[in-house]
C-alpha cells in the first residue's frame, strides 16, 4: 500500500500538468458577449438591483422571519411548495402589455452597445402604438354603450322574476280548479248511485185500469167465441198426416198443416224485449247493468177449426175455451239494458264472419269489405232474439228432401238453438261468459220446448255448441278449474 506522501507527490504532478495544459491554450477571439460576461467579469458586478420595468419578468419570494412580531418562536409547520404540480396547476396573473414591451426596450437600449437590434425596436415601438390604440378603442366603446343603455325600461331580471311570479299563480288557480272538479265528480256519482238505488227499491206503479169501452167488450165477446172441434169424437174417422215414409225408414213427426202455419204466421209472439242503447265507440267504462233477460213469452192457446173429412159429423167442444190472457203494460224503468260499446262490436263482426250464413242464410253481406257492410250491433242482437223467440219445431223427411236445394222460410231447429246460444252469452256482460253446465241446460230447455223430436232429427244442443266451437266463434276455457263458454275474440 503506497504511504500518504506518494499521494500527496503524485496529486501535485496531475496538478502542474493540467496548468502547464491550460497555458498553453490560447484565448479565440470568437468568444460570444454571454460567455466572455460570465467567465472574465467580476462575480461582484454582476449582482445588482432589480429595475421596475423587471417587476412583471420575476417572482419576488419575501422570506419568512424565525420570529414573529410577539418574539415567540414559531413551531414546525409543513412547507407549502408555490411552484406548479400536475395536480395544481400554476395560477395566471392578468399582466398589463405595456409592462413586457417596457422591459423588451429596457433590454433592447441595455445591449444596444453589444449587438443593435434595431428590427426589434421598431416592432416593439408599434406594438406599443397598437396597445394605445386599442386601449383608446375600448374606452370609446364602452362610452358609447353606457351612452345608448336605456335606463327606462325594465331589466331582463325583473321581466323574468315577473313572468315566474304570473305561472306560480296560474298554476295555483289550475290546481284549485282541479280539486273542485274532482269535488263535484265526486257528489255527482254519489248523487247517482243514491238515485239508482231509490228507483230499485222503490215499490212499483200502480196500473190504473182502464174502464172497459163498448168496442173492448165486442173485442172480449169475440176472443171469447170458442172454436170448432178438430173431428168428431170417434178416433177412427180422424185422418192423421204423418208424411211420406216411403223413402225414410225411420218415424217422423208429422208436419204442421197449412191453416196451423197461417194461424201461427198471423199470430206472432209476445215478448218483451231488452232494450238496446248504444255507446260511443270510444266508451270501455263498464258498468253494473242487468243483463240481457228473454222476455216473458205469454203464448196463448186457441183451438182452430180443421176440415173434416167427408162422410163425418162435427160436433162442438164441451167445454168453452178460457179468454185469452191480456198482457199487462210493463212498467218504465224495469227493461234490461244491453250496453253496445266496442266489444259488443267485435263480437257482432266476428258472429257474421264465422256464423253468417246459419242466423241468416243467403245474405247478401261481406266482412271483407269488397260489399255491403253488414248490420251493426243493435240491429243484429234483435234479429237474434226475433229467431230466439221461435220454438224449434222439426219438419218431416219429405218437406226437408223438397226444400233442400231451396233457402228455408222459416227457421231451422239448428238456427234457433244457435240464435238462443248466442243470446244467453250476450245476456252475460261484461265478460259475456257462462258455464259449460249452464249453457247445456239452457240449450236443453230450450230444444224440449219443440218436443223430443229435435233430438231424433240430430239438432241435438252439443252439435249446436260445438258447431260454433269449430266455427271459432266460441271457446270453452278449462283453465279456471271450471269450464266456461266464452267468445273467441
Amino acid at each position: 500500500m503506497a504511504s500518504l506522501s506518494d499521494q500527496i507527490d503524485r496529486l501535485s504532478r496531475t496538478s502542474k500538468a493540467i496548468a502547464a495544459t491550460a497555458a498553453a491554450v490560447t484565448v479565440s477571439l470568437d468568444v460570444a458577449p454571454f460567455s466572455t460576461a460570465v467567465l472574465d467579469t467580476q462575480l461582484g458586478d454582476l449582482i445588482r438591483d432589480v429595475d421596475p420595468s423587471e417587476l412583471g419578468l420575476f417572482s419576488l419570494v419575501v422570506p419568512h422571519s424565525e420570529q414573529d412580531s410577539r418574539g415567540d418562536i414559531p413551531t414546525l409547520a409543513r412547507s407549502a411548495f408555490p411552484g406548479a404540480t400536475p395536480l395544481k396547476p400554476a395560477t395566471r396573473r392578468e399582466v398589463d402589455p405595456e409592462i413586457y414591451a417596457h422591459a423588451a426596450l429596457k433590454y433592447i437600449d441595455r445591449y444596444q452597445s453589444i449587438r443593435p437590434m434595431p428590427r426589434a425596436y421598431s416592432q416593439v415601438v408599434a406594438l406599443l402604438e397598437e396597445i394605445q390604440l386599442v386601449r383608446d378603442g375600448i374606452e370609446e366603446t364602452t362610452e358609447l354603450l353606457h351612452s345608448n343603455q336605456v335606463t327606462d325600461g325594465p331589466s331582463i331580471k325583473s321581466m323574468i322574476d315577473n313572468e315566474e311570479q304570473t305561472l306560480h299563480h296560474y298554476e295555483k288557480k289550475v290546481n284549485a280548479l282541479r280539486k273542485r272538479r274532482d269535488l263535484l265528480m265526486t257528489q255527482a256519482k254519489r248523487t247517482s248511485r243514491t238515485t239508482i238505488a231509490s228507483v230499485k227499491s222503490a215499490p212499483p206503479r200502480p196500473v190504473t185500469p182502464v174502464a172497459p169501452s163498448h168496442v173492448d167488450a165486442e173485442e172480449e165477446s169475440f176472443w171469447a167465441t170458442p172454436g170448432r172441434a178438430f173431428a168428431s169424437e170417434n178416433l177412427l174417422h180422424e185422418q192423421v198426416d204423418i208424411g211420406d215414409l216411403s223413402v225414410v225408414s225411420i218415424p217422423s213427426p208429422s208436419a204442421p198443416s197449412s191453416s196451423t202455419r197461417r194461424r201461427s204466421a198471423s199470430q206472432p209472439l209476445v215478448e218483451v224485449a231488452p232494450e238496446i242503447v248504444e255507446e260511443p265507440q270510444d266508451t270501455y267504462e263498464s258498468r253494473d247493468e242487468p243483463p240481457i233477460v228473454e222476455g216473458a213469452i205469454d203464448e196463448t192457446m186457441q183451438v182452430e177449426s180443421a176440415a173434416t173429412p167427408a162422410g163425418s159429423s162435427s160436433e162442438p167442444l164441451a167445454a168453452d175455451v178460457p179468454p185469452a190472457k191480456v198482457a199487462e203494460p210493463e212498467t218504465p224503468g224495469t227493461k234490461a239494458r244491453l250496453r253496445i260499446n266496442t266489444e259488443v262490436e267485435r263480437i257482432v263482426a266476428k258472429i257474421w264472419a264465422t256464423m253468417g250464413d246459419v242466423i241468416m242464410p243467403g245474405h247478401p253481406y261481406r266482412t271483407t269489405g269488397d260489399g255491403s257492410k253488414p248490420p251493426r250491433a243493435k240491429q243484429t242482437i234483435a234479429h237474434l232474439q226475433s229467431i230466439s223467440a221461435l220454438v224449434p219445431t222439426p219438419s218431416s223427411p219429405q218437406s226437408s228432401l223438397l226444400s233442400a236445394d231451396a233457402v228455408p222460410s222459416q227457421p231451422t231447429p239448428h238456427q234457433i238453438l244457435t240464435a238462443h246460444l248466442l243470446v244467453t252469452l250476450l245476456s252475460c256482460p261484461p265478460k259475456f261468459s257462462m258455464p259449460l253446465n249452464k249453457v247445456k241446460e239452457s240449450l236443453a230447455a230450450k230444444a224440449s220446448t219443440g218436443g223430443s223430436a229435435v233430438l231424433v232429427a240430430g239438432q241435438g244442443t252439443t252439435r249446436v255448441l260445438y258447431g260454433c266451437v269449430a266455427k271459432r266463434l266460441v271457446k270453452i276455457d278449462r283453465g279456471g278449474g271450471e269450464q266456461v263458454v266464452k267468445f273467441d275474440v
